[in-house]
């Protein structure tokens, strides 16, 4: 089990960390998610659950082969998913080339971060205040008006009139480019 990473403002809860199994079931009503989790535990050898959470994504959706749903901000999300199996498989595949233990090769990781909300802060801003904090329009069209599964051209703003340069589309972009791979 590799030991947590916090980032700045993290409040771990130890009794919400590590693990050794992650099921992650689903199903077409709670109740149908909460039966088939109660079956699967059933059905494997005894163990104890260190934690477990419920949760809901309304408006979950297929569209150019991507996933899409509404999160708690009311915005839509995925764009950015892959849109086949192997654009899937490729992102989430431990290659040999990675500097990655050999018993890691063909694997991948998987991290899950519970975070609280505020959203009733968030939903105290105008819904343009929070298009410009997201850098979207709710229905997911960049606030250039390139479409939703297209990239905007960013440069074409570089004082950011029409997209602020610390929205979260783009912020969250540089922060992945600065965190290294290992």
């Amino acid at each position: 089990m590799a030991k947590r990473r916090s980032f700045a403002g993290d409040v771990l809860d130890p009794v919400l960390s590590h693990g050794d199994l992650l099921l992650h079931i689903t199903g077409s009503t709670a109740r149908a998610a909460r039966q088939a989790a109660e079956r699967t535990l059933h059905a494997l050898p005894p163990q104890q659950v260190r934690w477990r959470t419920e949760g809901t994504r309304p408006e979950n959706r297929t569209e150019n082969g991507r996933g899409l749903a509404r999160n708690p901000f009311h915005f839509t999300e995925g764009y950015g998913n892959p849109a086949t199996e192997e654009e899937s498989t490729g992102r989430a595949t431990v290659r040999a080339a990675q500097s990655e233990p050999s018993w890691a090769v063909g694997g991948s990781y998987q991290v899950i971060r519970i975070i609280r909300l505020a959203t009733d802060f968030w939903d105290r801003d105008t819904v343009h205040e929070q298009e410009r904090i997201m850098g979207r329009r709710r229905g997911g069209r960049w606030l250039d008006g390139t479409p939703s599964d297209e990239r905007p051209l960013f440069a074409t703003d570089p004082h950011g009139k029409i997209t602020p340069p610390l929205m979260h589309m783009l912020a969250g972009q540089l922060r992945t480019a600065a965190i290294p791979h290992r």
